[in-house]
């Protein structure tokens, strides 16, 4: 998905691409897969509905911002984002307290677009 056409100024709808089936994890518990965001529930909703079976798994779901922002720090972290954020608020756990749901969603966007490229 592009993320060029999410506009960080309005709610966003996020779902979840698991790469290896729904709740795969890593050896250190890691989910194993991309978050995604859609600029509109119907578009987020559609794309989760347009599921096919692999190997009798599904691999998409619609998650709230409450899990996406737990997403978005996972994949954050070890970026230049992550240390622009660490320069604001000290620590990793500074960073899940206190930092917004929206200056983590500009720095994802900021983030997967670079990797578009």
């Amino acid at each position: 998905m592009n993320n060029n056409n999410i506009d960080t100024t309005k709610p966003v709808y996020y779902a979840y691409y698991w790469h290896y089936g729904l709740r795969c994890v890593n050896e250190k518990g890691r989910e194993m897969g991309s978050l995604m965001a859609f600029p509109t529930k119907k578009s987020r909703d559609e794309w989760v509905s347009d599921e096919r079976y692999e190997n009798g798994n599904l691999h998409r779901e619609d998650i709230d911002s409450r899990v996406a922002r737990r997403y978005m720090i996972h994949e954050l972290e070890n970026t230049s984002d992550w240390s622009r954020l660490l320069d604001i608020y000290d620590s990793p756990s500074g960073i899940e307290k206190y930092a917004t749901t929206n200056q983590l969603k500009k720095a994802w966007i900021r983030m997967r677009d670079r990797m578009e490229v």
